[in-house]
């Protein structure tokens, strides 16, 4: 299993439990962080597929602020937390984690929440080469519409272009048919932000996109 996991917890014996479990189901990528800042500096440098996250941190920010940050940058995470007041749980709904788990909590919850979350994330993204090296795996809910340029793609999704090297024929089938269409030979768009459409043209996200002749 080569999902790349982070592990955001103060408490050292619990985030080492987690990351026990974690091994002994096979993921071999499971790192572990103990505040905002650094959890912050692993998510901008790794960009994890999964954050398992504390509410409670060292220092004056949350866990709830690593989650808006986690939103920010397209990075799925699931909350592990003792916290069940209301106020707090009504924050952690805010964010739409992929899964809430209430300490104390046992391994096969953990194990189980963590499977179906994984094959969530990648049954709702692809990923687009650039050339041989580098890899995006983006959810495809975020992607707007995807562009060619020549040997290039231009990935427009809500937060952020992304200029990537490939061409539209090498992903055309990591793409779910019902969500995208292909107004024309150069350009797909995700057909659920499509704010106007005519015989000739399509808008999304303010930009017009001409319909083949």
């Amino acid at each position: 299993m080569d999902s790349l996991i982070v592990i955001v917890e103060d408490d050292i014996l619990i985030a080492e439990h987690l990351k026990t479990i974690l091994i002994n189901d096979g993921y071999t990528n499971v790192f572990t962080e103990n505040s905002f800042e650094s959890a912050i500096d692993f998510i901008s440098s790794k960009k994890p597929d999964l954050i398992l996250l504390d509410v409670n941190l060292n220092g004056d920010k949350t866990g709830i602020d690593v989650a808006h940050f986690a939103i920010q940058n397209n990075i799925n995470f699931i909350y592990i937390t003792a916290q069940s007041e209301k106020p707090i749980v009504e924050k952690i709904i805010a964010t739409k984690p992929l899964a809430y788990i209430l300490k104390p909590f046992n391994s096969v919850v953990v194990s189980t929440t963590i499977k179906i979350a994984l094959e969530k994330i990648k049954s709702k993204s692809i990923t687009i080469k650039d050339g041989i090296k580098t890899e995006y795996k983006i959810n495809y809910d975020e992607i707007l519409y995807i562009k060619s340029e020549k040997n290039y793609l231009q990935i427009v999704t809500k937060t952020k272009s992304i200029l990537a090297r490939n061409t539209l024929k090498n992903i055309k089938n990591n793409l779910p048919s019902d969500v995208f269409i292909q107004p024309n030979r150069s350009c797909y768009v995700n057909s659920n932000y499509i704010e106007k459409q005519d015989n000739h043209s399509l808008i999304v996200a303010g930009t017009e996109i001409l319909f083949s002749k």
